[in-house]
């Protein structure tokens, strides 16, 4: 199968999953925590399996104080699906937040449920279509800095 047909597969794979946890505290010593929550983006091919990128922005903290507060951006790939024998999957993921007042968090979960969905060719469309060359597989290897992320050592 080359590149073309894969990006064609995985339009025929089209759902997503809901997700939500929240993140381990940093440390005992700057102990609090945020949330996770958001929509994964559509599912792409991986093996014979697929996967979903998670991306987004956690809550905002408040210190105690009132006067200093921060988020953190996170970007992960999940593992590939769980069958769960009854028309069903489920996926698991764990990741690293970004660096943001001088610390970051560790996270892990799984997504909510999703039915095994493979929609027919006649929704993915013929040959001619226009957007099948503006595919792109998300990217979680680059490191973006954001303006309000710390300097990583």
């Amino acid at each position: 199968m080359d590149d073309k047909d894969e990006r064609k597969a995985d339009r025929d794979c089209i759902h997503v999953h809901l997700y939500q946890t929240e993140v381990e505290p940093a440390d005992p010593c700057y102990c609090h925590q945020h949330v996770l929550a958001g929509v994964s983006l559509p599912a792409y091919r991986k093996d014979s399996s697929h996967v979903h990128c998670l991306k987004g922005r956690t809550t905002f903290f408040v210190d105690a104080d009132g006067q200093h507060g921060h988020w953190h951006w996170y970007e992960v790939v999940t593992d590939c699906a769980v069958d769960l024998n009854d028309g069903w999957h489920v996926h698991y993921y764990c990741g690293k937040t970004s660096v943001n007042d001088g610390h970051c968090h560790i996270f892990q979960g799984s997504v909510c449920l999703a039915p095994d969905l493979l929609l027919g060719k006649d929704f993915a469309g013929d040959d001619d279509d226009p957007d099948d060359d503006d595919y792109v597989e998300p990217k979680t290897k680059k490191k973006h800095k954001r303006d309000d992320q710390d300097e990583v050592e």
